[in-house]
């Protein structure tokens, strides 16, 4: 059956909850999609619409056109309420999986950041075989003879991408590494700004079945740009400081801040508790910075962690076993640095297709090369026997080890830092495969990196933001005896702690915590679902 456009209004414009809606007449607006003699097969999620300089209204549609091709398909109106003509395509892959751009957002980053010049628009698209969200930067071309197209730029000062580039060359990110999907966007006029929410769906479909309800909406978060790293930021919006209850940040037992605490990355020493409060289905925010040393990075650690503990268990910390607790943080690994021969690493793929090389060997080393230059991928697989599209590109993977698999290769980027929760130990009866993503350090000064992490907790919900935004993870932890509990975190493998203190520190340079309260003032929050 075909996918038609309609379109509703408010029964009463001036009804700031817009409870009621009427058809307009004249639906459908759109019968089909673009081209249907080239067999369109998906065709909805329409954009907010932007005004062109004559006047005329256009708006952006996800769409697939057989036999492999995802595309966003423009649309133009003279009053958003009938006459829509097809205006072209804004841009075309076949890389995709599943051939079809999901809930695409197209705005100006430029109205909201004066860094990246004229004309500069992001591109975000769901992507129905990862499940995950996408940011394509990129220059919005408009010219009598194409129409309006988005050509993403690249990396390496190369100033526009041809068709279909190679993933690495690409200025892509994820919106979140986490269980978070069909995000949307929109453009707060009063403040200025854009806004992003998504949908964080369940990890245990237990839950679901026993609730009968599902999915959260996420927090709400405003967008910037980072013009060192060329992405855009998404932080939580300033007014979810006003949720802010009672400070549970704990003390020293000598009575002093945790500010300034030298972390001891001795596994045999107690916790570094920084909060007070060890309540039940926990809602908290907590805000940690801390100072880390370049130069431990070069003292030969197979793995190095540094975080927040959240949602212990509050049984087994009671049971003297503190360690059942989901770790949000950064993880820099060597894990999977050497490419491993039959062996597939399994999880969200992104992109498939083909690499130069003469000899097997020499795609394989292609393959890799495209997955550390994307900075969506954490691990990449070839496939030996296939006759085409043998490179895999993963953006998540379904636990910390591959999968045995015969005729594949497999890797990981080597020490990149991931950002992510991990939930292997976190006592869920949900899904414990982590969710990360690949994340970058900001320098404090020629021998430290800071690190922030902003951490909320919603009963079953955890939302982290890593340095203001610059990564974003939204997951879920299924666990009855999860606590308020917050630790910090510093791990180290392959070296000992004291080979660890000799080369560098890391501090606990400041840390603050809250109880929050809830969003709900109408209808009584007892009417609504639980978090959790």
């Amino acid at each position: 059956r075909a996918q038609k456009q309609c379109v509703g209004v408010p029964a009463d414009a001036d009804d700031a909850e817009l409870k009621e809606w009427v058809k307009v007449a004249g639906n459908p607006l759109i019968e089909h999609g673009p081209e249907p003699q080239n067999g369109v097969i998906n065709f909805r999620d329409p954009t907010e619409a932007w005004r062109l300089p004559n006047g005329t209204y256009r708006q952006a549609f996800g769409t697939s056109i057989l036999p492999n091709t995802a595309a966003i398909a423009l649309y133009d109106t003279p009053t958003l309420t009938k006459n829509y003509t097809f205006a072209g395509l804004l841009t075309a892959t076949d890389t995709f999986v599943q051939p079809m751009f999901e809930c695409p957002n197209y705005f100006s980053v430029s109205n909201f950041s004066a860094a990246v010049g004229p004309q500069r628009f992001a591109l975000k698209v769901s992507d129905m075989e990862s499940r995950q969200d996408y940011f394509y930067l990129g220059l919005d071309s408009r010219d009598g003879a194409r129409g309006e197209t988005f050509q993403q730029t690249c990396y390496a000062g190369v100033a526009n991408c041809a068709q279909n580039p190679p993933p690495g060359d690409m200025n892509a990110r994820l919106v979140d590494f986490g269980k978070w999907y069909a995000s949307t966007t929109f453009w707060d006029a009063k403040r200025q700004r854009r806004v992003l929410w998504g949908w964080i769906n369940e990890d245990w479909p237990g839950y679901a079945a026993s609730q009968n309800w599902a999915g959260a909406q996420s927090l709400p978060r405003v967008l910037g740009y980072d013009a060192d790293q060329r992405m855009l930021t998404a932080a939580p919006i300033p007014e979810l400081t006003q949720l802010r209850r009672d400070s549970i940040v704990r003390t020293q037992p000598n009575g002093s801040s945790l500010d300034g605490l030298v972390l001891n990355p001795d596994p045999t020493a107690a916790p570094v508790w920084v909060t007070t409060s060890n309540a039940l289905r926990p809602q908290i925010e907590v805000v940690a910075n801390f100072t880390v040393s370049k130069a431990l990075f070069s003292a030969g650690a197979s793995q190095i962690d540094i975080g927040l503990g959240v949602m212990h268990d509050a049984a087994a910390v009671a049971a003297g076993n503190p360690k059942v607790m989901a770790f949000a943080g950064v993880v820099v690994t060597n894990a999977g640095a050497t490419p491993t021969t039959d062996v597939e690493w399994v999880g969200g793929t992104y992109w498939i297709g083909n690499v130069a090389g003469a000899t097997t060997a020499d795609q394989i080393g292609a393959c890799a090369d495209l997955c550390v230059r994307d900075q969506r991928c954490v691990a990449w697989s070839f496939n030996r026997t296939a006759q085409t599209k043998p490179c895999v590109l993963k953006s998540t993977f379904a636990s910390s080890s591959a999968a045995n698999s015969l005729g594949w290769t497999s890797g990981r980027p080597a020490s990149r830092p991931i950002f992510g929760l991990f939930r292997e130990e976190s006592g869920t009866v949900g899904a414990t495969n982590p969710h990360v993503g690949r994340a970058a350090w900001v320098d404090l000064d020629a021998d430290n990196y800071q690190l922030e992490l902003r951490v909320f907790v919603d009963r079953s919900v955890v939302e982290a933001f890593k340095d203001g935004g610059r990564e974003r993870v939204a997951s879920r932890v299924y666990n009855v005896n999860a606590s308020a509990l917050v630790s910090a975190v510093y791990k180290v493998q392959g070296i000992t702690p004291e080979a660890a203190n000799a080369a560098g520190r890391v501090v606990l340079s400041s840390v603050q915590a809250w109880h929050v309260g809830t969003i709900w003032t109408k209808p009584p929050v007892q009417f609504h679902p639980p978090s959790g």
